[in-house]
Order: structure tokens, then sequence, then C-alpha cells
């Protein structure tokens, strides 16, 4: 017998009801030893309030549905009546967004930009939805219902659900400046002056005038002092050539010292006197007069020099022997040296004929130590021979 035949006892005998081709009557059927009834009626079964158990866990479309699964599944759903209802759930607008209606007062909805010269579009006390607000996009002043207001560029105003209010866009912003509102350019001519006054030149200079170099640092151009002043102007010597500085009284004193008196002082024209050295005699070479009026090379160890004032300098280039040349005469100034030291004396030389020595180191027992005179400068000497004394 197949799975889904019936056994059914029809005059006393069972018999095979093939449910494919046959109807099988339900009416006043009994199962099992509790005596379930299952009757039958308008297409439906009646377990007579006797409780379906043991049914499997439902996991596709047709399977029956167990109670304890059936209540989970329910406490998983929301009631249609808790949609947008007080203590409910929200629901969701074309947009996938929750209506402003079922949202709370105080949240805000931006509507978009205000012109509030020309109180575009038209806002009003009394009218609009609590929560929008409009971003000013022109600066004005309207009257909205409440008392006159100022708006500038960036402020909100927003309705509160029975007047439309101001927000300035930060609470820390500047709401104007001297008065004036929006991009705002100020000069010394718009601020009144506080406790640090303005610049003006006739301030300046009252309060320079009373300053003095010990107010103001040195710049660039430096403070005139003494010592900066003789330092520029001022040197302790006398050089021949120099025309920008003046020698210092020192100096001049010390000058003035070496010459002699002019009551004196011999002629300082040159000499015209003949050779007799038996050879040449050069420029700046010191001799001495002979007694037949010529002249010969002078050394610190020719004790024919008595007088001493007898000493005469080369002032030719060279005056060949026996031949007349000019000679400078004591009083003189002689250029064209050069390693003199200013202000010392020049000795004339111990070993060398006509030649000089700036020291005594070369002297000998004997020598008769003779000045020539003084530098006055490293390349002139001012001639005038002294006899010393004999080492």
């Amino acid at each position: 017998m197949a799975s889904f035949d019936l056994l059914v006892v029809v005059g006393g005998k069972p018999t095979r009801k093939p449910s494919s081709a046959q109807t099988l009557d339900l009416t006043a059927v009994r199962i099992g030893a509790s005596n379930l009834a299952i009757t039958e009626s308008s297409g439906k079964l009646d377990f007579a309030a006797v409780v379906l158990s043991n049914i499997g866990t439902a996991t596709a479309n047709g399977h029956a549905v167990e109670y304890a699964q059936y209540t989970t599944a329910l406490g998983l759903k929301v009631n249609t009546s808790a949609v947008g209802a007080a203590n409910g759930v929200a629901s969701l607008d074309s947009g996938g967004k929750v209506p402003l209606s079922q949202l709370p007062a105080s949240l805000m909805e931006y509507q978009g930009t205000w012109n509030a010269t020309t109180n575009s579009p038209t806002l009003a006390d009394g009218t609009g939805v609590s929560g929008y607000f409009y971003r000013v996009q022109t600066a004005g002043t309207q009257n909205l219902g409440s008392g006159s207001q100022t708006f500038v560029v960036g402020d909100w105003v927003m309705y509160n659900g029975s007047i439309w209010q101001l927000s300035h866009s930060g609470a820390d912003a500047v709401l104007s400046v001297n008065g004036l509102a929006g991009a705002v350019t100020l000069t010394t001519t718009d601020i009144s002056e506080g406790t640090n006054l303005y610049y003006t030149a006739a301030r300046f200079n009252t309060a320079f005038s009373g300053k003095s170099t010990t107010d103001l640092a040195e710049g660039t151009n430096l403070y005139h002092t003494t010592a900066r002043a003789k330092a520029a102007a001022v040197a302790n010597s006398i050089t021949s050539g120099i025309t920008d500085v003046a020698p210092s009284q020192d100096a001049v004193f010390q000058a003035l010292a070496l010459k002699a008196d002019a009551a004196t002082t011999p002629s300082l024209v040159d000499a015209t006197l003949a050779n007799n050295q038996g050879s040449a005699i050069t420029v700046r070479q010191f001799v001495y007069l002979s007694a037949a009026g010529q002249v010969q090379l002078a050394v610190a160890t020719n004790t024919a020099l008595a007088p001493w004032s007898k000493l005469l300098a080369v002032k030719d280039a060279s005056i060949a022997n026996a031949a007349t040349g000019n000679l400078y005469k004591p009083g003189s100034v002689i250029p064209g040296f050069t390693g003199l030291t200013v202000g010392s004396p020049v000795y004339l030389s111990h070993g060398t004929a006509g030649g000089f020595a700036l020291d005594l180191t070369a002297m000998v027992a004997g020598d008769a130590v003779i000045s020539l005179g003084n530098a006055l400068s490293t390349t002139s000497l001012e001639f005038s021979p002294v006899y010393l004394y004999t080492y």
C-alpha cells in the first residue's frame, strides 16, 4: 500500500482508499487512546480544541508554525499603531528622512537665504514653521513684528513657533565697529584717541625738543666727541704732503724746538764749493770744509772736523772730483731720506765716510759724537750739526 493510502472499515471489512481517486470522509474519525476526534466541515479540520504538539520548526513557505516560533516572530515586529505616535517610532518620508512634524520643536531646518533689505522671502511673526531658519545674504533693517532689528550678512533669522528671532552667526562676532557694520575700513579720523595719543608733527617736535644725545642711541652717523674729533683731525706729528690733518700743539712745539733762533741762524743759501775728495761725492753725503776752502767726506773719526759748524751736505746728485757743486748749509731741510724716526736725532757715521747713523751702536772710544740734526719726518732731516761729546 502506498504511503499516502488509507484503510477504512466498510461493511465490516477493511477497505483501501486510494487518495488519488477518491475522497476521504473524516466525519467522526477518532485517533489514538485519547479518542482524538477529527471532524470536517466547510473545508476545515476541527480538532475539538485539542492542541497539536511536536510540530517541526518551519523553514519554508507552507510549513506549519509552532506557537513559540510564532510569538518570537511577532515580538520582532512594530505595531502600525505605534508608527508616528507618542512613545512609538518615527516614520520616514519619501526621501528616507524623519518628517519635521515628528521632531522636537527645538530642531532647526535650513530654508535658504534671506534678503534683510527687501524682506525676501517675506517673514512675519505668527507665520512660519517652528525650527525653520534662513541665512542673511543681504544686510538690512526689518521689523518682523517684534521691533526693528538690524541684520548683517551671515546672521540667522529663525522661527520659534511664534516670532522670528535674530541669531548672530557667531556668539563672539563683532556686530559693528564705531557704529559701522559690514566690511569696515577705519582711519584715525574714525576712532577717538585713548591713552595712547596719535602722532602729529607738532607733538613730535615738542617731545623731541627736550631730548639730548643721552636719550638717543647712535645710528650710522656717530655723535661728536672730543676724542673722535682729535683722532680724525689732529696728528701728533708733522709730515710733509699731509693736507687734511692738523698737527698737534706738541708736534708744533717739538718742530719749533728744533729750529735755531732767527738771530743766530746762518744763511740758508746753499754753498757752492769745489770737491777735493779725490772721487765723486753724491747727494745727501756729509762733508767738511777744509782750510783751503774745499770739501771732503766727513767721518766721526776725522779730527779735522773741528769746528763742527763747518759740516755741509751734498745737494747735487753728484759732484765730480775737483768740480764745483751745490751743498746744503746748516739750517737747511734735506729731503729724500728713508727710514728716519720723526723727532729722533741723526748722527754722523763712524765707519762710512759721508754717511749717517740712527744710533751710536757702532761708535768706539775716541769717536766724536756729532748730531747732524733731528728728523722732521721719515724722509726729511733738519740739518743742524752739533758736536755732543767724545765717545
